[in-house]
C-alpha cells in the first residue's frame, strides 16, 4: 500500500514508469496513424502469401516450387511443412505421451535447416496424390454443361477472335497516340517541314 501511495504521490507523474514505446504511442500517435499504417497487414500478406501459393501447387512444377521456396522465410516453411501437431504440444505433455528416448527414435525432433526444394516437391506430390485418392466424385462442370445444353466451343473461338481484334486495335491506337503526342510536344519540326 505504501508503494502505491508513494507512486501516486510522485510529482513527476506515473508516466515515467511506463515503457518508452507506450509513451511514444500516447504522445506521438494519432487516430490517423492507426487507420493509415497498414504495415502489419501488408507484412502478414507478404509473409504468408507464398505459403498460400505453395498450397496451390501439385508438385509437378519444380521451377515454381523453387521460386516460392526461395522467397519464403525458412522458419515459415519449417513451421508449415515440417512441424507435426505433436511438436506444438507442451514439453511435459510430449514427454508423457512419448518418452524422451523415443523422440529421437521416431524422428520427431525439429530440424533447424530449411527444407530443400526437392523435399518440398516430393512432399507436395505425396500430399496431392493422397488428396486425389480421397476425392470420390467426378467433376461437376461437364455434367452442368451437358445438362443445361451449354457448349463453350463457339464462345472460345469468338473470344479468341475478339481478343485478336482488340490487340490489333490497341496497337494501332497506341501508335496513333504516340504520333499525335510527338506532333503536339515537338511542333517546330512539323512547322518547318510544312513551311518548306
Amino acid at each position: 500500500m505504501c508503494v502505491l501511495v508513494s507512486l501516486a504521490a510522485d510529482p513527476r507523474g506515473l508516466l515515467r514508469y511506463v515503457p518508452e514505446e507506450m509513451q511514444d504511442f500516447l504522445f506521438n500517435k494519432r487516430v490517423f496513424d492507426i487507420l493509415y499504417d497498414d504495415t502489419p497487414v501488408i507484412n502478414a500478406i507478404r509473409k504468408w502469401g507464398p505459403v498460400q501459393l505453395l498450397i496451390s501447387q501439385d508438385g509437378t512444377s519444380q521451377g515454381a516450387i523453387r521460386h516460392l521456396v526461395e522467397h519464403t522465410e525458412p522458419e515459415v516453411l519449417r513451421f508449415v511443412l515440417c512441424r507435426s501437431f505433436f511438436s506444438f504440444l507442451p514439453g511435459p505433455l510430449r514427454l508423457l505421451l512419448l518418452p524422451a528416448r523415443s523422440l529421437s527414435k521416431e524422428g520427431l525432433e525439429e530440424s533447424d535447416t530449411p527444407p530443400s526444394v526437392e523435399w518440398v516437391q516430393d512432399f507436395l506430390q505425396d500430399r496431392n496424390e493422397k488428396k486425389q485418392q480421397k476425392i470420390k466424385y467426378p467433376e461437376l462442370l461437364p455434367l452442368v454443361t451437358k445438362t443445361m445444353g451449354l457448349d463453350f466451343a463457339p464462345f472460345k473461338s469468338i473470344g479468341r477472335s475478339f481478343f485478336r481484334w482488340l490487340s490489333t486495335f490497341t496497337f494501332i491506337g497506341g501508335l496513333a497516340s504516340c504520333l499525335v503526342s510527338a506532333g503536339l510536344l515537338f511542333p517546330v519540326p512539323w512547322l518547318l517541314w510544312g513551311a518548306s
